[in-house]
């Protein structure tokens, strides 16, 4: 048991050095990533690795429920009883995009658009700000204007 949890905190550590910011939660047997615009949930049950894959879940409030159920569906499939969890969170838009192919009718309405002004403090070396930005931007689906 002693050797599972060093091996779900070695692997909690990875995924947390590779996506960094975009780790949004963490625990002992769980993390939450933003990827791609949704967010994974994936939590390491007793036996993982070895007897017992993880269960992953998708948040994304601006799809539908069967399209998020959808993405989470697929993405299990790629949960194993060895480390898996960098495996289905590069998979997630694959995942994503896959399932918005397939949802041929939309239920749920589009929501508006959403607009926001950053101004950055021209006394500082703006180029830091404005690539973190960037990188933010293109997790959230989002345009920057620089």
């Amino acid at each position: 048991h002693a050797e599972a949890q060093e091996r779900r905190a070695a692997e909690l550590d990875a995924i947390a050095a590779i996506y960094g910011d975009d780790v949004c939660s963490r625990s002992e047997n769980s993390i939450s990533v933003r990827v791609d615009g949704l967010v994974v949930n994936v939590v390491l049950p007793d036996g993982y690795p070895g007897r017992a894959a993880p269960i992953v879940d998708v948040d994304a409030a601006q799809l539908p429920r069967s399209v998020r159920e959808d993405v989470a569906s697929r993405l299990s499939s790629f949960c194993d009883n060895e480390e898996c969890v960098l495996a289905v969170l590069q998979e997630a838009g694959p995942c994503y995009a896959a399932a918005t192919e397939s949802a041929s009718v939309v239920s749920e309405p589009t929501a508006p658009p959403m607009y926001c002004v950053i101004v950055i403090d021209h006394m500082n070396d703006a180029r830091p700000y404005a690539e973190r930005l960037k990188r933010w931007a293109g997790g959230l689906r989002a345009v920057l204007f620089s």
